[in-house]
């Protein structure tokens, strides 16, 4: 009897040592936001020079400046002749995209600037959304840089497009300011995926293959996506979308390995 208890109990714990294995764990993706602006010399404006700027510029409230005293905020500077692989292209995100002009700023530049502020918990507020690129924005007014780089986002731009983008949207409220929408190419046909979500702590999304010629669809369902999923406080199972005059729902997946796999249904009407 003994014998037959302990076979029971052995069986009971490994079947539910099975499912435990089994159910699918919550992966935890830390709130950050990073950007890096392309110094043309080893030196970097002071702390009080950038909080000045800061200080001045109306599009952050005091609130959005308490930041700057936030020990999750931090600026560093990385010289070129000690960190040469920051400053190769060729090592960066395959989704980023220079131009000439910014390949030229990063081979012209002797250091950059890292600004960042990272968070394990989930921010109850979209601050750091907007302090830290007009952070980077006040080292390369001050330093006369020409290129910056969201390495949250994969988007090197040269500064003049950032500056062109804190004009256009000043509180940097529209989802596609933070969120880049990539496609890349691969064996089966490519995948469109969003770059930024780790911006509010959350897994990027990817979609299964898809064939080339439905890049441009998907694209423009993954902008709308980006739009209505931006402002929740969390992503859920599934959306609805419309573009080119049909309904489309977008089935978001648990995420494996930090990314959300996603599929696209298109809606038959009655």
């Amino acid at each position: 009897m003994a014998l037959l208890l302990g076979v029971v109990i052995g069986f009971t714990l490994g079947w539910l040592l099975v499912l435990a294995l089994k159910r699918p764990r919550k992966v935890k993706v830390p709130t950050e936001i990073e950007f890096w602006v392309y110094l043309p010399s080893a030196e970097m404006p002071t702390q009080n020079e950038v909080m000045g700027d800061l200080a001045q510029t109306p599009a952050l409230t005091p609130q959005d400046l308490l930041l700057l005293s936030d020990i999750r905020l931090h600026v560093a500077l990385a010289l070129k002749e000690k960190n040469l692989e920051q400053f190769r292209p060729d090592l960066l995100d395959s989704y980023v995209e220079p131009s000439a002009e910014t390949l030229q700023a990063i081979s012209e530049s002797k250091a950059l600037a890292r600004v960042r502020f990272t968070s394990e918990t989930p921010m109850l507020d979209d601050r750091h959304l907007r302090l830290v690129p007009y952070y980077a924005y006040a080292i390369a007014r001050r330093t006369g840089a020409k290129a910056v780089l969201d390495v949250s986002a994969s988007r090197l731009m040269q500064v003049t497009d950032l500056e062109a983008l804190l004009k256009s949207d000043r509180r940097l409220a529209e989802p596609l300011s933070q969120v880049r929408i990539i496609w890349l190419t691969d064996e089966l046909g490519g995948t469109v995926s969003t770059r930024g979500f780790g911006k509010r702590g959350w897994p990027e999304l990817r979609t299964l293959p898809i064939q080339p010629d439905q890049r441009i669809l998907v694209l423009q369902l993954f902008e709308e996506a980006v739009r209505q999923l931006w402002p929740l406080a969390a992503i859920p199972a599934t959306i609805s979308l419309e573009a080119y005059g049909d309904e489309f729902s977008l089935f978001i997946n648990p995420p494996e390995r930090g990314i959300h796999p996603v599929r696209i249904g298109r809606m038959h009407q009655q």
